[in-house]
């Protein structure tokens, strides 16, 4: 898989998806991440954005990254839950390294994270989150790190 610290200054978007468990293993296997509702973050992204998504519950953001290729609408019913996903984004893994766990000592160097005591609020109801360079950036170096196997 390609690296993507050789290209990180292209102009590019970075954002993160939020997950459940049960859609993680469909983004990942089927590179195609979707959405119940279109928001401003959707309606801006462009293809060569780059993106990762953090998997609510297990508190930790996935070892893929991403660059998306296309948005596009879903016919079909690949994501468990009570809602309709039928905003889709198709994806091209980049990188793979091990889990992320969200541990006090990111998430204090974190921008987009405000209350860094109770930080899991900022998250909730949402399904994309437009991330600035220098937190993605630090997200790419941990997966760098760590790019030695497939675990989750």
């Amino acid at each position: 898989m390609e690296k993507t610290g050789r290209d990180i200054n292209k102009k590019r978007r970075y954002f993160l998806g939020l997950t459940n468990n049960d859609n993680w293993f469909v983004i990942k296997n089927k590179c195609v991440f979707g959405i119940n509702s279109i928001n401003k973050e959707y309606l801006s992204m462009k293809k060569g954005d780059l993106f990762l998504f953090y998997i609510l519950k297990k508190r930790k953001i996935g070892n893929i990254l991403f660059e998306v290729i296309t948005k596009k609408e879903l016919k079909n019913d690949l994501f468990s839950g009570s809602k309709q996903f039928n905003n889709g984004i198709l994806l091209r893994p980049l990188l793979k390294g091990n889990t992320i766990k969200l541990k006090k000592d990111i998430i204090n160097k974190l921008s987009f994270i405000q209350n860094k005591v109770y930080w899991g609020g900022s998250l909730m109801g949402r399904s994309i989150i437009e991330l600035k360079k220098k937190d993605f950036i630090l997200f790419e170096k941990i997966l760098l790190e760590n790019n030695i196997d497939d675990k989750n």
